[in-house]
């Protein structure tokens, strides 16, 4: 399974944008794509106080499977572990051609950096396994040591630099 981060430059710099439009390019291409979306809010849950599957939890259960006609999610409370094993952990046995994670993973891998223009560039570091900048403004952009893509019009171009990457 190919892996890649899509990490920017905080909320509205575009990363959603930048892998939804991979991810529907991976799969008109063929490919079987799955995502890890970061979440940084220290209280969020996907499970609601008093539902049953919140019940479940608080009765001590490893893992809950919350399961409806139409989807089904994993419910596993951690506590101080790493977030990044605990999700990679729960796609065992998925078969996927690969990976795209949003926000950054705290593990080396290759990463597309988006940003609104190149005054966010400068809010966060661009690290060094960041292969290309995505914005859609891309004509704001100086000279850089990175390429630089439109998010939208440019996903083809894009998705092919990430899979040149392996």
């Amino acid at each position: 399974m190919k892996i890649f981060a899509v990490t920017g430059s905080g909320q509205n710099a575009g990363k959603t944008t930048a892998v939804v439009n991979l991810v529907s390019e991976f799969k008109k291409r063929g490919l079987s794509v799955g995502t890890i979306k970061q979440i940084h809010e220290m209280n969020f849950s996907m499970d609601k106080r008093g539902k049953d599957s919140w019940r479940h939890a608080e009765a001590g259960a490893d893992i809950v499977i919350a399961a409806s006609p139409v989807e089904a999610v994993a419910i596993k409370r951690i506590s101080g572990l790493n977030r990044f094993d605990e999700a990679m952990s729960l796609l065992a046995g998925q078969e996927l051609d690969i990976l795209v994670i949003e926000g950054h993973p705290g593990v080396d891998m290759p990463m597309l950096y988006a940003a609104r223009d190149s005054d966010f560039c400068g809010s966060k570091p661009i690290g060094q396994n960041v292969v290309a900048v995505v914005s859609l403004s891309p004509e704001n952009f100086g000279e850089m040591n990175l390429p630089v893509f439109h998010m939208t019009r440019d996903v083809s171009e894009i998705a092919d630099l990430v899979l040149a990457q392996f």
